[in-house]
């Protein structure tokens, strides 16, 4: 149940892109309200990134549950509908990634920093 405490984290996909409000939220439950403002169906995938691994990596082909590091997935965000997941962040670093198979699979890739409560 989210709360006032609850931060939100817009992502609105817009053609080939993602356009995230921040590049860093406090750990701790995040409300992520995925917007879809384009003319395609998008899909979602949430990422934590181990050691030294590039957010802006490359990627071959859509990410799935068993795929190592992946937090969230929402599949079929059609155009100009939105989806709200709420997910326990732990600090760390994580991508944000256009999981649609297809000419826009990860073509849009944003990191995300998540802190410690006290900011640091």
């Amino acid at each position: 149940m989210q709360t006032e405490a609850t931060p939100q984290f817009e992502v609105v996909f817009k053609g080939e892109s993602l356009e995230p409000i921040a590049d860093v939220a406090p750990e701790g439950e995040v409300t992520f309200v995925l917007v879809n403002a384009s003319e395609q169906p998008h899909d979602f995938a949430l990422a934590k990134l181990d050691g030294e691994e590039e957010g802006w990596r490359a990627v071959a082909r859509p990410s799935t549950e068993s795929d190592t590091g992946i937090v969230a997935l929402v599949p079929s965000i059609l155009p100009g509908d939105s989806r709200v997941i709420t997910r326990g962040m732990a600090v760390g670093r994580y991508a944000l990634i256009s999981n649609t198979p297809g000419a826009t699979l990860g073509v849009s890739l944003f990191e995300l920093h998540i802190q410690a409560a006290d900011g640091k």
